[in-house]
């Protein structure tokens, strides 16, 4: 008799004993903390997305919001290499081998991107759940995520987080020296996350394109902002 694992909520049929033989323990553990997750699907009340440019302090932003008002993130899966500077538990992803992405249902998750530039690797991300409930998306995804929100009566807002192309580049090379890899990053930002296309799907936007301190006053300032509103209309 084979052993199979069955993860209904990120699985269309149960994973078979020749396919488990090619994960490790940890894309194990992570795909049934996932489906587990899931699994409850207790809606969120709120969902804040940011959008950004590489080196536009996205994740800088997200961790400040974290840290002042208890907003949860939530994970991207992806299997490209961990960064030097990234550490299991701090950074944004959790790593997992390529085989995960040949299991999992692409429809169980709210975004995915197949390879498609430098690195060829495959990013997904599951749909919100009630104690995750802050997201990093590209522009494509965005209409998505609204549409859910509306439908399902949760607050949705989405702010822009931008910087030059000078003082991206900029950042970039103080962590990377390979000077292809900025071109390339550059240019394949240039085309998804332009500021036109943005601003036109996010509700604020901001300028990272200042000190750190600043940045973080005015990414602190705009999330008071969306609470207000979202209180106001609860008790309206």
């Amino acid at each position: 008799m084979s052993n199979s694992l069955f993860l209904p909520y990120i699985c269309d049929k149960p994973i078979e004993e020749s396919e488990l033989k090619l994960l490790s323990p940890y894309d194990i553990d992570i795909l049934s903390n996932y489906n587990d997750s899931f699994g409850e699907h207790i809606k969120p009340k709120q969902i804040i997305t940011m959008l950004w440019r590489s080196w536009a302090w996205k994740s800088f932003a997200m961790k400040s919001v974290m840290e002042k008002f208890r907003y949860k993130f939530m994970y991207n899966l992806t299997d490209r290499n961990m960064r030097g500077y990234e550490k299991v538990g701090w950074s944004d992803y959790f790593h997992v081998s390529t085989e995960v992405f040949r299991i999992i249902s692409q429809e169980k998750f709210i975004s995915w991107r197949v390879p498609e530039w430098k690195n060829k690797n495959y990013y997904w991300l599951l749909w919100p759940t009630a104690d995750k409930n802050i997201i990093a998306l590209t522009p494509a995804w965005i209409e998505t995520l609204r549409k859910y929100c509306v439908d399902n009566n949760i607050a949705f807002d989405s702010i822009f987080i931008h910087a030059s192309s000078d003082v991206c580049e900029k950042r970039m090379i103080e962590r990377w020296d390979d000077e292809k890899d900025i071109k390339d990053r550059l240019e394949h930002d240039e085309k998804v996350f332009s500021e036109e296309k943005c601003k036109e799907c996010s509700d604020y936007s901001i300028n990272s394109d200042i000190p750190k301190d600043q940045f973080e006053f005015e990414i602190r300032k705009t999330i008071m902002q969306i609470q207000n509103r979202v209180l106001n209309v609860l008790n309206s």
